[in-house]
């Protein structure tokens, strides 16, 4: 989500309950450098496999 310009406290409100709902059905939140690292260990363990 970004968080771009304006009164953002309804968002925050709204981030306050929607985050642990999503938790609850097994979504986890990271940034986007753990995500990047997290693709290149999917694609090293993938040529692994392949080779």
């Amino acid at each position: 989500m970004h968080d771009g310009g304006g009164n953002r406290q309804e968002t925050i409100k709204a981030l306050s309950v929607i985050i642990p709902k999503l938790k609850q059905q097994g979504y986890r939140f990271v940034t986007v450098p753990q995500l990047e690292m997290q693709a290149a260990q999917k694609r090293q363990t993938a040529d692994r496999k392949s080779h």
